[in-house]
């Protein structure tokens, strides 16, 4: 491998790398006295449904509620089956199915908060052993794309289970013996073990008899950030069990306020530090930009121009959103700060792929999808300096790039061991995954055909056609489909599915969407776009013309 090109990669990361030393900045760009963090993910509630594996004497389905909002907040379920209604209580329940019916959800909250409604289309199934309920349809699906596959160009077909895309959050549930984050709950006072000897405590962890007591306590502290972390994961791009188990080997899922940092200059669940905040800043402008524009007065300059005292303040304010400190709320840490922040982290943990891309490929010669990942995990953990020198120890003695020749060579005491460590908790997720719950049962009850209005729900495709005119008589041919053109639709809720036309022709699925709400659909890239009325009709057409002279 050539020694000429591994300099010249080592010098441009080192250029972007290092942060500046902090001296006087201009008066323009205004005052940090006033900009305080937001959220960054706005707390709200949603709903899912899922139906148990196996066969049963009575067939049901698993409805479970969630919020983003951890703080203060108590859920139940409401829904219609059929002609029958039900709710339940709890934020999780088992409903009962006994025929071929359309199921609709609604979460709400003790505060008037409520989800979008889900729509589900149930089918009952009968074998000699009992019976079992299938979802055939689902009125919300994730569209996931894998942001850091892409930047590597990585072939992302056939993903290993830890990096596929979960449709439910329920799938990232575990059940693992935390003993750092049980002695927190125990020094907190939020957990008592008094039963057992010194209060259930051995050393740094919990002893066995306070590990048995604790464990329901542990599985609800390592699981009520799951809705948090799906929504950050698929907003994103980054596999959720990723994001979950990088947490989890940072904190164990326990809020670090600045009275308990495990490093003084190490923040929040994932114990971000400010050159990781520095490098999502760097990496991706748009975002600095947002983050500029709520902060400062004068956002003209990119963030490598700024002074080094407004770049030290930017990523000040943003380590600021990773603190959990809340003097009012209970134990002294704001869980919903917490929720919020998770965001964040994935924003910084994609920053650290899009960092990764120099030094997963070579010559031809690239490096598996799992490699990458642990490239990435390393710049996370030990930062770009040591991966960049590792890259080039490897690189001039011309040693096969695989993370097999970066761990034995890596130039840096840390990193190695964080990834392996890691890494096993990642390849191991699903061993550890909570499938037992204690769960309410409910029964739908009949009620009044006239008071389902509200739940009306539509069954109708959406059928956009995009075509050039050649022949000029304002009718669709085959031979005139427009191929390869990107189709958004954006929902009533905000939702935006997208897709692209074959054939001239692109098609969405409506179902569960309530009829007589407004929809919107466009051409990417084109200046054509309109807007529809769900109807209960089977097929909405939407057509785009484009004149002989494509484009007009």
């Amino acid at each position: 491998m050539s020694k000429i090109f591994s300099a010249i990669i080592i010098a441009i990361l080192s250029a972007i790398i290092p942060f500046s030393s902090v001296f006087g900045a201009s008066d323009r760009y205004g005052s940090f006295a006033n900009a305080q963090p937001e959220n960054l993910v706005p707390p709200s509630i949603e709903v899912f449904v899922r139906a148990p594996v196996g066969t049963f004497p009575t067939p049901y389905v698993i409805i479970t509620a969630l919020t983003t909002s951890l703080d203060d907040s108590t859920l139940r379920i409401e829904g219609r089956y059929g002609q029958k209604e039900f709710t339940c209580l709890s934020s999780q329940c088992a409903l009962t199915v006994q025929s071929n019916e359309t199921l609709v959800v609604t979460a709400l909250d003790d505060k008037g908060n409520k989800s979008e409604p889900l729509s589900a289309e149930i089918e009952i199934l009968q074998n000699e052993q009992g019976y079992s309920a299938k979802i055939v349809r689902l009125g919300k699906f994730i569209y996931f794309t894998d942001a850091c596959g892409a930047a590597w160009s990585s072939n992302t077909a056939d993903k290993p289970t830890w990096a596929q895309f979960p449709q439910d959050p329920y799938e990232l549930n575990t059940s693992k013996d935390l003993h750092f984050l049980g002695k927190q709950l125990v020094d907190q006072g939020i957990m008592d073990l008094k039963s057992c000897p010194n209060n259930g405590l051995l050393g740094a962890g919990l002893s066995a008899c306070g590990l048995e007591l604790a464990r329901p306590h542990l599985e609800y502290w390592q699981n009520q950030f799951d809705l948090p972390i799906w929504r950050a994961a698929a907003e994103e791009g980054i596999p959720p069990k990723v994001l979950k188990t990088l947490i989890e080997t940072e904190t164990q899922f326990w809020p670090i306020t600045s009275d308990n940092r495990l490093h003084i200059d190490e923040f929040g669940l994932a114990q971000i530090t400010e050159n990781g905040i520095d490098i999502l800043l760097r990496t991706d402008p748009d975002y600095y930009y947002e983050v500029c524009n709520e902060a400062l007065a004068d956002c003209k300059l990119p963030y490598v121009s700024l002074p080094a005292e407004v770049q030290y303040n930017l990523r000040t304010y943003l380590t600021g959103m990773l603190n959990t400190d809340c003097p009012t709320c209970a134990f002294g840490r704001s869980l919903d700060k917490a929720a919020a922040s998770i965001d964040l982290i994935a924003r910084v943990l994609k920053a650290n792929c899009l960092q990764a891309s120099p030094f997963i490929s070579y010559a031809g010669e690239k490096m598996s999808y799992e490699d990458s990942w642990k490239v990435t995990l390393a710049i996370y953990n030990a930062g770009i300096g040591c991966v960049s020198e590792t890259y080039k120890v490897i690189t001039d003695a011309d040693l096969p790039l695989n993370w097999d020749t970066f761990s034995k060579n890596f130039t840096c005491v840390t990193g190695t061991g964080y990834v392996d460590k890691l890494w096993y908790s990642l390849v191991t997720f699903d061993q550890h995954r909570k499938t037992d719950y204690e769960l309410e049962i409910v029964t739908p009850e009949l009620i009044m055909e006239t008071d389902a209005a509200p739940y009306v729900i539509t069954d109708t495709t959406l059928v956009v056609q995009a075509f050039q005119d050649g022949n000029d008589d304002g009718l669709f041919q085959d031979e005139e489909g427009l191929d390869g053109i990107e189709v958004l639709l954006t929902l009533p809720n905000g939702e935006e599915r997208k897709t692209m036309t074959e054939n001239g022709i692109a098609k969405f699925d409506l179902f569960g969407q309530a009829i007589g709400q407004q929809a919107k659909v466009a051409l990417v890239g084109f200046n054509k776009e309109a807007s529809f009325l769900i109807t209960p009709q089977e097929e909405i057409l939407i057509i785009f013309h484009f004149l002989p002279q494509f484009g007009q």
